[in-house]
């Protein structure tokens, strides 16, 4: 590049970056916004004890629930010992009502044998009969009647101690019983205890969202809202008087230290993007890592968030087999988003992150564009939002060709202009499928710098990518789903 291009581009950042200073600066230092951050925090650790009292009730109710199921089974057992000895009880009667017929039969036949026994006595006097054999059957019959006696007694006995087990049976039953009934008693208890402490953490997790959406609400009412110069597009005419926004990753912990989310606030930031996923899976994880930690923080200072997905795409892929890894980035996106909360109000669209380092040397543009149609569109019919596309002004016009992909709204990273995005200082205006004329672009968002002051906006040390939005609050809000 020749060195007074190079000095005029060096000046147009310098002029850039204090300009959007002042224009945080000039942005009111909202109290309201700081005793809402004060009322979300109090309401959220009122969540956390509500959180606390619900595992603890549904941890009652378990230990309610087992208990019963214990004594259920007890009950169970009991019931079924009775109904045992209930059994052996009537087998005893059955053998009792049959030896009283057998000695009853045995009575009935020795008083036979008996009378006939006097007559043939007498008979034997008269005849001179020998009545031994007679004396004999007599003993038999005698020593029948005695052991069927015997026999009763003992099976009366038996049923005796068997009708004691019964009785001692019910009366253990019945004991189960009432502790059955305590224990159905203590789970209804519990279980409306539990339905309690889940209301109460339901109605605290609706004012959370209610005083989320209310930070949110007066963030935007602090922002500006510059007046359209012949349309929507015509009003866009650089960063300086417009809304200011960032966008993160792990760069911007340097040494791992934290970022100060309210300081980025109170100096001018008012949405941002976070890296939340990546089509690499080491760099996949390390961005879940820190988009954890910071996501729901800078939340809560007040900014609109949302994440963006670094794309990566195989160096073996096709038209078709490009579609596929976009449709699985997608859903590698919009699936730990949800682990963030998902697409509630404040929350902006999710971002793909599409440019160099997401193509290897052998891929073209109709791989890229497949990819990115594959992603933009599984993301939005999971979200039900349109993804936002972001990439430099090189390659979007290189590789990002499909005409689909113009529904989605554009950001674009461009550092060598300071009034308008769609021209380069080198080469003019380029022609995208995002163009409205040669020199005018449909963009939404535009990355203007890599230059910012990290430590001006919460950041340790370091640079930091400033953003603007091309439209009025209003239609921020509305991204953001408010």
């Amino acid at each position: 590049m020749p060195k007074k291009l190079l000095q005029a581009v060096a000046i147009g950042l310098a002029l850039l970056i204090p300009a959007s200073n002042s224009f945080a600066a000039t942005l009111p230092m909202n109290s309201q916004v700081d005793a809402a951050r004060v009322e979300l925090a109090q309401t959220k650790e009122e969540l956390n004890q509500a959180e606390d009292a619900l595992e603890a009730a549904r941890a009652e109710l378990e230990k309610a629930r087992t208990e019963d199921r214990t004594v259920n089974r007890e009950l169970s057992q009991a019931q079924a010992a009775r109904e045992a000895i209930g059994e052996d009880i009537k087998v005893l009667v059955e053998v009792l009502e049959s030896t009283q017929k057998q000695i009853g039969d045995l009575v009935r036949a020795t008083h036979i044998d008996g009378v006939q026994h006097e007559l043939l006595v007498l008979d034997a006097i008269l005849g001179s009969s020998d009545s031994g054999e007679l004396m004999s059957i007599l003993m038999s019959l005698e020593v029948l009647f005695n052991s069927s006696s015997q026999i009763f007694t003992q099976v009366t006995q038996a049923k005796l101690e068997l009708d004691a087990q019964e009785a001692a049976a019910r009366e253990q039953e019945e004991i189960i019983s009432e502790r059955k009934a305590r224990t159905a008693q203590l789970v209804a208890e519990m279980a409306k205890a539990e339905g309690k402490a889940k209301a109460e953490t339901s109605r605290i997790e609706k004012l959370v969202v209610q005083q989320e959406a209310t930070i949110k609400k007066l963030v935007i009412a602090g922002l500006p809202k510059p007046k359209p110069i012949g349309g929507d597009f015509g009003a866009r005419v650089g960063p300086n008087d417009r809304i200011l926004g960032t966008d993160i990753s792990l760069w911007q912990h340097p040494g791992n230290a934290p970022i100060d989310f309210v300081k980025m606030y109170n100096a001018g930031m008012r949405y941002i993007f976070i890296k939340g996923s990546s089509g690499g899976d080491a760099a996949h994880q390390r961005a879940m890592y820190w988009s954890g930690l910071d996501f729901p923080k800078a939340r809560e200072a007040g900014l609109l968030t949302g994440i963006y997905h670094a794309a990566l795409i195989s160096s073996d892929a096709n038209v078709e087999t490009g579609f596929q890894q976009g449709v699985a980035q997608a859903n590698r996106a919009v699936d730990h988003l949800n682990t963030l909360g998902g697409m509630k109000p404040g929350v902006l669209p999710i971002v793909l992150d599409i440019e160099p380092f997401s193509r290897p040397a052998n891929i073209g543009a109709s791989v890229v564009s497949s990819f990115s149609v594959g992603f933009v569109q599984q993301v939005e019919a999971r979200t039900g939002r349109k993804p936002i596309i972001y990439s430099n002004l090189n390659f979007i016009q290189l590789y990002l060709r499909d005409s689909r992909l113009a529904a989605y709204p554009l950001w674009i990273a461009n550092y060598s202009q300071v009034t308008n995005p769609a021209t380069t200082v080198t080469r003019g205006c380029t022609r995208t499928i995002w163009s409205i004329s040669d020199c005018e672009k449909a963009w939404t968002f535009w990355q203007y710098t890599d230059r910012g002051d990290g430590r001006t906006y919460g950041i340790a040390s370091g640079f930091l990518d400033m953003n603007v939005y091309a439209f009025t609050a209003d239609r921020l809000l509305q991204m953001a789903g408010y």
